[in-house]
């Protein structure tokens, strides 16, 4: 029914079990302090469910309840920032540089989460019982970010990134994320990142039949493979 509430707390492992498919892409293109920074970001995930109950038995009623529940939920979006790099240079006479960079662009996001419910009673020819709840949303935001780094050598570099958007537009109150991690060059054009991400958005809604909302956190490793032309 609308305005329905569900608690959800799932591990890393039973995400990982309920995950259909999710993909991260972020390309950036730099002249001088000037740069141009987008994010791809999509997951989609999955959950059903089914049960058969058998109640008591007794001469008078002999029953079989069949439950199935379907929860499908799909969140994308694409970003675009214009960035600035505020500071950069060494430590000293060091060769280990630091910079520090800012953005601010827009954000498009899209979300859709269904749950689908049916009962089957075992009663002679008596119908399922079928429920669907959910809906779908599409909305722009502002987002602002900002990175900062700090290279120990000429392989790793220490860094936090974060994207924070919403600010209730489209019913998005917050939606924002913190990354921390390393950068491991491996080789000349491509390096490992290693680190952990939290990530929560606070969104809420009016549809036809009542309240849509999205309320999560999310958080875990992260790890990505950067390459560099």
């Amino acid at each position: 029914m609308a305005d329905t509430t569900v608690d959800v707390d799932l591990n890393l492992r039973k995400t990982l079990e309920l995950l259909n498919a999710a993909f991260s892409v972020r390309l950036e293109a730099w002249k001088g302090r000037f740069g141009l920074v987008s994010d791809l970001y999509y997951v989609h995930l999955n959950l059903n469910e089914g049960t058969t109950i058998a109640p008591p038995r007794n001469p008078q009623l002999d029953i079989d309840v069949d439950i199935d529940v379907n929860v499908d939920v799909h969140q994308a979006w694409v970003a675009a920032f214009g960035a600035y790099r505020v500071l950069q240079g060494h430590f000293g006479e060091s060769e280990r540089r630091y910079f520090w960079d800012i953005g601010v662009g827009v954000r498009w996001n899209r979300l859709r989460q269904e749950v689908k419910a049916r009962v089957g009673i075992d009663i002679g020819r008596m119908p399922e019982i079928q429920n669907r709840l959910g809906g779908r949303k599409s909305w722009w935001e502002p987002t602002i970010g900002t990175r900062v780094g700090f290279a120990v050598n000429d392989c790793l570099t220490l860094g936090a990134r974060t994207e924070i958007g919403g600010f209730g537009a489209g019913g998005d109150d917050l939606q924002w994320n913190l990354l921390a991690g390393l950068d491991w060059r491996a080789w000349k054009t491509t390096s490992l990142r290693l680190g952990y991400q939290y990530y929560s958005i606070n969104y809420s809604d009016r549809l036809s039949d009542g309240r849509f909302a999205y309320d999560i956190t999310q958080h875990g490793p992260y790890l990505a493979v950067t390459w560099r032309w």
